[in-house]
């Protein structure tokens, strides 16, 4: 069934089309959508990353400092600050993703899946470079793996530490770099699966309801 045609009063050119069963009127100026991966909506996916990323760590620091004991073990005040640091990735992460996914005027799981994962790769290439300008305690657990992996590897290429210092420095690089690299990895897939979550079908899309 093809549909019928006709105008809406306003002169402009309008196509009734069966949808699920139902009519759905369809206007013959609305753009066709030819490219899939949008930059505006990763930017902004990016920007409430680090936005909710930063949220995350001052209130971690917040309820540690109220919570912080002078008798307490220094390894739990380190365990429970990794786990809030993990959890913090996660939310900023799924974030970035849904915003992404969400604000992008495209259809199917595909495309909400790449613009997640787009605004998740956004979000870590901005970490990385606020890392690299010394702004380590603003981005959290993510930047503060990646920057103690870059200290422990200068340390070792300096040569002047001893043995047991060099090979404590290369434990150091070996399980930062796998901890960062899991990381990373495991962030940026709830990054895409935030963008299939959010993603929209035709029908809001030609609705207008997304």
């Amino acid at each position: 069934m093809t549909g019928t045609r006709g105008t809406d009063g306003t002169g402009t050119v309008v196509t009734q089309r069966p949808l699920y069963g139902k009519r759905t009127i369809v206007g013959e100026n609305v753009l066709t959508v030819r490219d899939r991966v949008q930059w505006g909506p990763i930017v902004a996916g990016a920007v409430v990353g680090l936005i909710a990323l930063l949220v995350m760590t001052l209130l971690g620091l917040g309820i540690g400092a109220s919570a912080f004991d002078p008798d307490t073990d220094i390894s739990d005040w380190n365990t429970w600050a990794g786990v809030w640091g993990g959890i913090s990735v996660l939310v900023a992460f799924f974030a970035a993703g849904w915003v992404g996914s969400q604000t992008a005027a495209v259809e199917g799981p595909y495309a909400g899946m790449m613009n997640g994962l787009l605004a998740g790769a956004t979000t870590l290439a901005a970490l990385v470079a606020l890392t690299s300008v010394g702004l380590t305690n603003l981005v959290g657990f993510l930047g503060g793996n990646v920057a103690d992996v870059a200290r422990y590897a200068r340390d070792v290429a300096e040569g002047d530490a001893t043995l047991a210092e060099r090979q404590a420095a290369f434990d150091a690089v070996k399980d930062g770099v796998w901890g960062t690299l899991i990381t990373i990895v495991v962030a940026l897939a709830v990054a895409a699966l935030a963008g299939v979550l959010a993603h929209h079908d035709r029908r809001e899309l030609i609705e207008g309801t997304g």
